[in-house]
């Protein structure tokens, strides 16, 4: 719990900064919403580390700091999910801008087939395909047996590959294994 010190720095802070803040990731955001999100997750960051919270006239610049390694991880994380829409198509996508809409159609047809999939299936899948986890390394993280994952997997990616190809967009195989994803010694 805060006390009531930390409580009023930081609502002078947020009063004080947040115009500027969110003008910052206005400029380097494509959308008002994800410049909202840029400043919802620097103030968490703020409310989190309120007494590292630096003096004026310093504060602001903290706060662009902390803004930019918010604006960073935004980045990485589109990356990251442009990697594995790329990993599962079995495409190298162009570079998608307004010119390519039919690119842009595939792939939001990809995330909804992907986002569609059941929890565990869809944890199972991004797992391996973002994160390069073996089925020995899924089965450990969420707890299950690697024999199932590996079923699992093999399951969703064969249903994955129909989906798209019914699509008509991209061809995948679905027998694809992980390179590092070996058989159980028995």
């Amino acid at each position: 719990m805060k006390s009531d010190n930390q409580r009023e720095r930081f609502e002078r802070c947020f009063h004080e900064h947040a115009p500027a803040i969110l003008g910052y990731a206005l400029r380097r955001t494509s959308s008002a919403d994800d410049a909202a999100d840029v400043l919802a997750e620097t103030m968490l960051v703020v409310w989190r580390r309120v007494d590292d919270l630096p003096e004026e006239p310093e504060t602001v610049l903290w706060l662009y700091g902390i803004a930019r390694n918010v604006l960073l991880n935004m980045v990485r994380s589109q990356r990251r999910r442009t990697r594995l829409t790329e990993k599962l198509t079995g495409l190298r996508l162009p570079h998608l801008d307004e010119s390519n809409h039919g690119d842009w159609v595939a792939v939001s047809q990809i995330q909804a087939v992907v986002s569609a999939l059941p929890e565990r299936d869809r944890e199972i899948l991004l797992l391996a395909s973002t994160e390069g986890l073996s089925s020995q390394q899924i089965g450990d993280v969420l707890e299950m047996n690697s024999n199932t994952v590996r079923t699992v997997l093999h399951r969703v990616r064969r249903e994955l590959s129909e989906q798209l190809n019914r699509i008509g967009h991209v061809h995948v195989e679905a027998s694809r294994k992980p390179k590092d994803d070996k058989e159980v010694e028995r």
